[in-house]
């Protein structure tokens, strides 16, 4: 890729690209992160956007992990044709996704791996205790989020992104998941991913605590709901909440 693509966007590459080997050698060797959600990533430098839709769950894992999708393109294969047509430019730089054997667990940013999601087909009592219902629309999926699985993703892709600083990316990814999270407040995976976001993701995760507010702020019958009560983090939420609806009062 080329590198004020890179440092343009992301203050890691920048420092990376200045100081160190990677300027020599003009590769950076990402290490221990999933391929397929760096692969993500960098779509990002050239489209300003990533596809939700280019990877899937594996229906074979025991936890949640992505694979390419059968309809799409690898990523890998866009990747090294974008590579290949810019390493001869002047101030060209490789980037070289080193992928981790597993790939399954969700990952924080410091590396540690604190929680396991079942897949679909196999959730816990929680994902299951309500069934799909309530969906918005005329039962077509969210464009960028097809199942409700897929608010898993994001937040995947925003603690990737944190690693690497890309601060429009990690904005993407807070907007996707907002939508999606209003999208399938009625099922089960967003009580998962409420979970998730106020117990696993770092304290300045502030703007998708934030899109879980919103969400719960307008559905009060939601908010009142059994499976909610009895997240660790409600206590957090019936404060937020309660700041929020302070705040629309005129």
């Amino acid at each position: 890729m080329h590198i004020t693509m890179l440092a343009s966007k992301s203050e890691y590459f920048k420092a990376a690209s200045c100081f160190g080997k990677e300027p020599q050698e003009r590769l950076i060797t990402l290490q221990g992160d999933d391929g397929l959600l760096v692969g993500l990533m960098l779509s990002f430098f050239y489209t300003d956007d990533y596809d939700s839709t280019s990877v899937r769950p594996d229906p074979h894992a025991t936890e949640l992990r992505w694979i390419e999708a059968a309809n799409h393109r690898p990523l890998s294969s866009v990747i090294s044709d974008a590579l290949a047509s810019l390493k001869h430019e002047n101030g060209g730089l490789q980037v070289a996704p080193r992928v981790a054997e597993t790939t399954s667990a969700i990952a924080t940013p410091s590396g540690t791996r604190k929680r396991q999601r079942p897949l679909e087909g196999e959730h816990d009592a929680t994902l299951t205790k309500r069934p799909r219902a309530n969906r918005k629309g005329p039962g077509a999926a969210l464009y960028h989020t097809p199942t409700p699985r897929y608010l898993f993703l994001h937040l995947q892709l925003w603690e990737i992104v944190d690693k690497y600083h890309v601060p429009s990316l990690q904005a993407l990814c807070v907007r996707k998941f907002g939508e999606a999270a209003m999208y399938y407040s009625r099922h089960g995976e967003f009580v998962g991913a409420v979970d998730f976001v106020y117990e696993d993701m770092p304290d300045h995760a502030t703007a998708l605590r934030e899109a879980v507010v919103a969400v719960l702020g307008r559905d009060s019958i939601r908010a009142r709901d059994p499976e909610v009560q009895d997240l660790a983090c409600y206590a957090q939420l019936v404060v937020a909440i309660d700041r929020l609806n302070k705040g629309r009062t005129p």
